[in-house]
């Protein structure tokens, strides 16, 4: 019996349930019910290799890690990974700039033929065509043999074995039309933007699937879908179809709205919605478990510095993280789930421990509720006050237009909270809904004053944190006059000078050591400067309809891992835990 089985035993008292001595195969009626959204042909598509437009198992999220088996599944707590495709003995060399990726043995493809080596060598070699960021740290891959693919990395980079690990391999059989010419293209080092490797690029989305060939538990049943559902039917040939507890998962497509009274009727199991607080209330009335694993990501502000230059005085950014309460936008948006930022590091406070020296951590500043703080930092940056409204430095009214992303409900509610906030202390913020998809074009164009956007990402390693809040809307993705604007070469009293844009890109190697001295200097930097506000960490508020599904643990190591990335269902099911309540 593995850790996590017994884990889960000694925690619920409920054992996988309703397994035949045979196997799940002798089962019948076993259905796990779940929601992901997809569109059906010819928008959607059942491409099995990640980054091709419209891809149905891809767009499954979590579900597709029991479709399509990834190397493994990264464990947050604990740093290591619950191993899949990869066998155990996949190891980092020594220096860190080889990683041997060994094939399990005894894989196979639905289709009966074996899955091996060079199945992994042309997935990659063909996402290189498709520009896959982890080329940013990929020297050269060799297919060693039936069983072995080595990856060299440029430099020792912990984050590029984790984007190895997480991909999904995909049959060459079904890719036999451009596999040979992605190879060929990686031999002779063309360049992953050239004109070559574009035209490639669009052949490989231009191979037609029927049916799609897979590795994991569970296939997609093509006939039978409609554009609200879909059913994944069990692969006997998947790695440990015979251990999962489900015959069948059926999943619901659609929007929160239509999500939610199937939850509620509990046709859905396990949901990873954004839903709103009432609407948690409404589960949690009905005994349903609610989970609440961090995202590490969440609302932040962003200021536009080419348009409103009284906001490039760090002492103004100080002063709104004193008079915001963020505990209150929190649970304004999200209830429980909503935990206003307190140290403001471009990074969750969850990582704080694991990513910042204790030296360095006992020194942030702590961005406590002090409106007296805020006062003084403004008044020290030049402003004054004119009866209750604050006039900048340069003598106009603090008056601001604050854009978010109105169909999010959670962002929109921290958006309406900060106006109301701001304003009543003086610094009146006119609050401005906008559909996400136009809210984030005005945001990169630098068409805004002020603007509700993402900070932090959900893979536990922080450059990516850095590039949310510094790079991607910023000059040195978008170009010059666009995004923030916010100037990267930086003066700090902790550190002094700092290129904070080369920093960030050196996060991303080290060894685990020096990543940590690295991310500490960046922790450091970003409390200090406030570059943008991370207001609100949105944790999990995902129902577990309990009188229908058994075996979710009451603790967990995986419930530290961001739901959204390495979402721990995969393992449960792979582990054999969940099953339907008998």
């Amino acid at each position: 019996m593995s850790a996590v089985v017994a884990t889960a035993m000694l925690l619920t008292g409920c054992s996988a349930a309703g397994r035949s001595p045979t196997g799940n195969n002798a089962a019948t009626g076993r259905n796990f019910g779940a929601d992901q959204s997809f569109d059906l042909p010819p928008k959607g598509n059942f491409h099995t290799l990640s980054g091709v437009t419209g891809s149905i198992p891809t767009n499954l999220g979590y579900l597709n890690d029991m479709i399509m088996l990834p190397g493994g599944i990264y464990n947050w707590e604990k740093q290591q990974y619950y191993y899949l495709l990869a066998d155990e003995s996949s190891a980092l060399s020594p220096d860190g700039l080889t990683f041997n990726y060994k094939v399990r043995e005894g894989l196979k493809w639905s289709d009966g033929s074996a899955l091996t080596a060079k199945d992994v060598y042309n997935t990659f070699v063909m996402r290189y065509a498709m520009q896959q960021p982890v080329f940013n740290y990929i020297k050269d891959i060799e297919l060693v043999d039936d069983s072995n693919v080595k990856f060299t990395l440029n430099s020792p980079a912990p984050i590029a074995v984790y984007w190895i690990m997480r991909e999904r391999p995909a049959s060459s059989a079904q890719y036999s039309a451009v596999v040979e010419d992605a190879a060929a293209l990686f031999k002779k080092k063309a360049a992953p933007d050239s004109d070559e490797a574009k035209a490639l690029s669009a052949r490989i989305a231009e191979v037609k699937i029927d049916q799609p060939i897979v590795s994991g538990p569970f296939t997609i049943n093509t006939s039978t879908m409609t554009n609200s559902q879909l059913t994944l039917t069990l692969n006997n040939n998947g790695y440990r179809a015979d251990k999962v507890g489900y015959d069948t998962i059926t999943v619901h497509s659609g929007s929160t709205e239509t999500i939610t009274p199937l939850v509620l009727s509990g046709d859905v199991h396990y949901a990873t919605d954004g839903f709103p607080v009432a609407t948690t209330k409404q589960f949690e009335q009905q005994g349903y478990t609610i989970l609440r694993p961090p995202t590490y990501t969440g609302p932040a502000l962003f200021f536009n510095y080419n348009k409103l230059p009284e906001f490039k005085d760090k002492r103004v950014r100080q002063a709104f993280a004193f008079f915001l309460n963020r505990n209150e936008m929190g649970t304004i948006s999200l209830g429980d789930s909503g935990k206003g930022v307190r140290y403001m590091t471009g990074l969750s406070d969850n990582a704080i421990e694991k990513w910042v020296t204790p030296e360095a951590a006992s020194k942030l500043t702590a961005y406590d509720l002090d409106e007296a703080r805020a006062t003084q930092l403004l008044q020290e940056a030049g402003w004054t006050k004119n009866g209750n409204q604050w006039v900048t430095s340069e003598g106009k009214p603090a008056q601001y237009d604050l854009v978010f992303p109105g169909d999010y409900v959670d962002w929109a509610a921290t958006g309406q909270s900060l106006a109301e906030q701001a304003s009543a202390f003086g610094i009146k913020i006119t609050p401005i809904g906008v559909d996400s998809s136009q809210q984030e074009v005005d945001v990169q164009g630098g068409n805004f004053q002020l603007a509700i956007q993402a900070w932090g990402a959900s893979n536990p390693f922080p450059t990516d944190s850095y590039n949310a809040t510094l790079i991607n809307f910023n000059y040195p993705m978008l170009g010059e006059g666009k995004g923030t604007g916010f100037g990267l070469q930086v003066e700090t009293d902790v550190l002094g000078p700092m290129n904070l844009e080369q920093e960030v890109r050196d996060s991303a190697f080290g060894t685990p050591e020096e990543q940590v001295a690295k991310t500490t200097r960046l922790a450091q930097a970003f409390n200090e400067l406030l570059p943008v506000l991370p207001l609100v960490e949105r944790f999990g508020n995902n129902p577990v309809v309990t009188n229908k599904v058994a075996g979710f643990p009451e603790k967990s190591d995986y419930y530290m891992n961001s739901f959204y990335s390495d979402n721990f269902v995969p393992v449960f099911f792979y582990e054999g835990m969940l099953s339907p309540v008998q």
